[in-house]
Formats: C-alpha cells, structure tokens, sequence
C-alpha cells in the first residue's frame, strides 16, 4: 500500500494542472454547498424560532386523555417533553387533558409513532367518518394532532406539496451530484492515463483493492486539501451572504449559526462526493490487467 501511494503522489506531482484542477472542483463545490447550507440553516433557524415564540415547540397534541393516559404517556421513550394543555379548542370537556409533546427524534416516522403510542397508552379511537388522512399517507385513528408549520421548516411534509426544509436538503443533494459529476471527469481522466502503472501493479500480483487505492489515495489527498479550504470560503461567503440580507432586509435575528454538527455534516457530505466520484474510475483501474501495460506505450524512465 505504501508503494501505492507514494505512486500515486508522484503521478499527482507530474500531473500538477489536473491536480489543481481537481482540487479547485472540490474547493468550488464545497463552497457553494458550505454557503446554501449555512444560510438555509441560518434562516430556518429564525423562521423556527419565530414559530416556537408565538405557538410553542411541540410537535403534537394527544387529545383527550384522562389523567392515567397521561402519565402512560410521560413513560414513553420516543416522548421528550409533555405539557398538559387547558385551553385547547378542540377539547374542552373538563375531565380530559389534551397534551402537547416534543419527540426526541423528528422525522417522518414521528405519525406512525404517535399513533403506536395512543394505542399502547388505550386512547380511543375515532369514529370512521372522523379520521383523517396524515401527511405521511397513513390514516390517523386516533385523536391526536400535529403542529405541521413547525415540521415543514424541520423538513416533514404533506407527501402531495414540498415545504421549505425539504426543498432545502433537495437543493443540497442537488448540488452535492453536481459537484460528484463535476470531479468525476478528472479521477475518470487520471485512471485511463495510470493503467500503465496499473498494468505493471498487475503483473506483480497487486490485488483489486490495491489498484483501486490508486485512484482512492488521489480523492483522499485532493479531499484533505480541497474540502477544508471550500468549508472555510463557504463560511466566509454565508457570513457576507446573511449581513447584506440583514442590511437591505431589516432581518435583525438573521444571524450566523454554525454548530459542531453542522460542520461535520459539511466534511461528511465533502468526503462522501469524493468518494463517489471516485467510485467508477476505481472499478475501471480494477480491471487493468497486463493486456494495458501491453497495448499503452510506457516511457524508458517510467
């Protein structure tokens, strides 16, 4: 493997412009990712906060619940938080509570999940005329409720319309294929122009693995170098980015978000395009057999 990658980085060392080609690809798209990803964060950050100030931070109400249906449901591991609710619209009778709760984990499973759960805890069903049909397509029969202007921004929407958190992340992996197709021309071009030195790693014996490391070892080192720098300009083009919006805009809670999470989703989301692009230029240089080094004149020197 060391001989593999010291192979490699004399290949890059020769091959200086393609190199600096596919690592300016990679700076280029992870800055355009890096920026779209920290602003949409940063607005959803404010329109959420803005809905939590004025409606609350739950994401659904189980209606009607008597006090031992109550407690059943604080037990519940999928639950955070409850909060009794006394001025509910839809049910006001003065024996029941409607409660409102926070899920630990929100997404699209959280309708399926609060119907098991008014199962378990014996709530009772609705009439047939009166249930509905959820955003997931499933059929809500039991009386519980969801704030869905909260779980649009957190990404969970009707399956008929697209609500901006999950046009957001489609945005993204857009651009994330974008960048995958952008790259992939040069690891495609630096396999074909290797299958000599691949031919000779054939002859001696270098298994499959090995001659796709030759391609993989390219990503990694273009990747250490590109993906940082494309974070660290995106950073810079969101924060210019949100400051003219919060000038000309008047938005005054616009501000700058960044999370240890969301940085290393950045470099994950990085690392897995390169590795992507990589992918099928890795299988070819599998396939390079002593017949390349035959048929593909190889210097002298090399």
């Amino acid at each position: 493997m060391d001989v593999i990658c010291r192979l490699t980085l004399r290949y890059m060392g020769k091959n200086k412009k393609r190199t600096m080609a596919a690592a300016f690809a990679i700076i280029l798209t992870m800055t355009i990712v890096t920026a779209v990803n920290v602003f949409a964060e940063t607005f959803l950050g404010m329109l959420i906060d803005t809905v939590i100030e004025v409606e609350g931070s739950y994401h659904a109400v189980f209606h009607g619940l008597t006090t031992e249906q109550f407690e059943e449901l604080k037990k519940s591991k999928r639950i955070g938080s409850c909060t009794a609710v006394t001025n509910c619209e839809e049910h006001k009778e003065g024996n029941k509570l409607c409660v409102k709760v926070e899920m630990k984990r929100v997404n699209h499973g959280i309708f399926s999940a609060t119907q098991r759960i008014a199962k378990r805890i014996g709530m009772q069903p609705l009439p047939e005329r009166e249930r509905v049909k959820l955003a997931d397509g499933s059929t809500g029969r039991y009386p519980v409720s969801y704030h869905m202007e909260l779980l649009e921004y957190l990404g969970i929407t009707n399956g008929s319309w697209i609500g901006v958190g999950l046009l957001v992340k489609t945005v993204l992996a857009m651009l994330l294929g974008l960048g995958c197709v952008l790259i992939y021309n040069a690891y495609a071009i630096s396999a074909f122009e290797k299958l000599n030195y691949l031919g000779i790693l054939g002859s001696i014996g270098a298994t499959p693995r090995q001659k796709a490391s030759a391609v993989y070892w390219e990503g990694i080192v273009e990747g250490a170098a590109g993906i940082p720098v494309g974070i660290g300009a995106g950073l810079l083009l969101a924060r210019g980015i949100i400051c003219w919006v919060r000038t000309y805009f008047l938005y005054e809670g616009l501000s700058m978000k960044i999370t240890p999470y969301l940085l290393g989703r950045l470099a994950l989301s990085g690392w897995g395009m390169v590795f992507l692009a990589c992918f099928f230029p890795a299988r070819r240089a599998v396939k390079a057999s002593v017949m390349d080094l035959m048929i593909r004149q190889i210097s002298i020197e090399e």
